[in-house]
């Protein structure tokens, strides 16, 4: 459930966008007398709008809409998550589920005595849960009512000590066929050397189709939910946070409609900031079922509809950064380190033609480093964040060398230009 939670469905993006010429709303006063905040207006820089709408390589960003979470309501539905579990297990549970929400007098089946492996069953509290490698779910039982909550935390690997928790409330109406469920979910997510960290929750109400014979999702009635997502890395200068309310209809097996408010704040290399509102109205989302993976998504899913991104801030002058030919390419080199006993430290650079980034380690990895590079007429500077981390006093079209200061750390360094 780590991953399909921490999945974010990636459109094949093929959206017919439109350009709002009139402001869309406004920040209002503070009814005192205080200063009006800017209204919001279309960014109708196109340059930068197509950057924000398809996406980048050289921006290493996917587009806006990947962060549209779709694929949480498909994955969250299915009563095992995709799971690898014991088919009796699978089995008892689902014949409770079955009972307690379908039939008339419910009865709670408890199972064999001893109960599976990995099972334990609590008759007085009609639950049973079933503990996997670092995940625990349990399914709760009552009159018109399942409750699941699924909590898993990494004890290795490159996230360890991330968490997810989910828990969704499942309840069924006999007159429509339908079965409605209120969910949360969040993941709080850490890689262990600290580069990178990925925080998500999402919370609402998916109403569809239940195949008793597995408890998975048939058919989608609809969901309405909100999603708050927010990921940063520090290896590269990339920080991205997407907020707003997520709508889906539709009952077929193949699409649904899709609709999406909220507001976005990218880091983008050559833009620095981009922050707005972000709208997306009479969308299509691909719904398909890979058996092999237990996924309802896969990459190549399209959605078209109209894309609207507005914001407080004047885009229209804003041009990409245009870095000198002799500078592009990618660089290596070493950093001596008056807080290290066991050597220097290493450093990466990659200039392209509108992008500059880099990223430095100590010698042990205890200390990371990198963000942006920005370039001007006096040289090279290396900024960790917000703060300057270090600046070139010699640069030519093959190494780069200068000195750096951090954290009460400092020293020279030195790039050479790799063929």
């Amino acid at each position: 459930m780590g991953r399909q939670i921490r999945h974010i469905t990636k459109f094949v993006l093929a959206l017919l966008f439109s350009v709002v010429l009139s402001a869309c709303g406004g920040g209002g006063g503070d009814g005192g007398g205080g200063q009006q905040s800017a209204p919001y207006k279309a960014i109708d820089n196109l340059t930068l709008f197509n950057v924000l709408k398809d996406g980048s390589p050289e921006q290493s960003f996917p587009g806006v809409s990947s962060f549209i979470d779709t694929s949480v309501v498909f994955q969250g539905a299915d009563m095992f998550l995709g799971l690898q579990m014991d088919s009796d297990v699978k089995s008892l549970i689902t014949k409770n589920v079955n009972s307690y929400l379908e039939a008339t007098s419910p009865v709670f089946d408890a199972g064999p005595t001893p109960p599976y492996a990995g099972v334990a069953v609590d008759a007085s509290l009609k639950k049973i849960t079933v503990a996997l490698p670092d995940i625990t779910v349990s399914w709760t039982f009552a009159a018109n009512s399942v409750v699941r909550s699924y909590a898993e935390t990494r004890s290795t690997g490159d996230f360890k000590g991330s968490a997810y928790l989910s828990t969704w409330n499942y309840t069924y109406n006999a007159v429509t066929g339908l079965t409605t469920a209120v969910f949360t979910d969040s993941i709080d997510e850490t890689t262990s050397n600290n580069t990178q960290t990925q925080k998500a929750s999402h919370n609402g109400t998916v109403v569809y189709k239940r195949n008793s014979a597995d408890s998975s999702l048939t058919n989608l009635s609809s969901a309405n939910f909100s999603q708050i997502y927010t990921e940063t890395n520090n290896g590269i200068p990339r920080t991205y946070t997407m907020n707003g309310n997520v709508k889906m209809t539709g009952v077929t097996a193949t699409a649904g409609n899709l609709t999406f408010d909220g507001d976005f704040s990218f880091t983008l290399p050559s833009y620095q900031t981009v922050a707005g509102l972000v709208t997306l109205a009479n969308g299509t989302y691909g719904k398909g079922f890979d058996s092999a993976n237990n996924a309802y998504f896969n990459e190549t899913n399209i959605s078209s509809g109209t894309l609207t991104l507005t914001s407080q801030t004047d885009y229209s002058s804003y041009t990409p950064v245009v870095n000198a030919v002799s500078l592009r390419g990618a660089w290596l080199g070493t950093f001596d380190d008056s807080c290290s006993t066991t050597g220097a430290g290493r450093l990466e650079l990659s200039i392209t033609e509108t992008t500059a980034t880099w990223f430095g380690s100590s010698a042990d990895s205890s200390r990371i480093y990198g963000t942006l590079i920005t370039i001007d007429g006096s040289g090279l500077h290396l900024k960790d964040n917000s703060l300057n981390w270090g600046d070139s006093n010699e640069v030519t079209d093959s190494s780069i060398k200068g000195t750096w200061s951090s954290g009460g750390c400092g020293g020279t360094f030195s790039i050479v230009k790799q063929p």
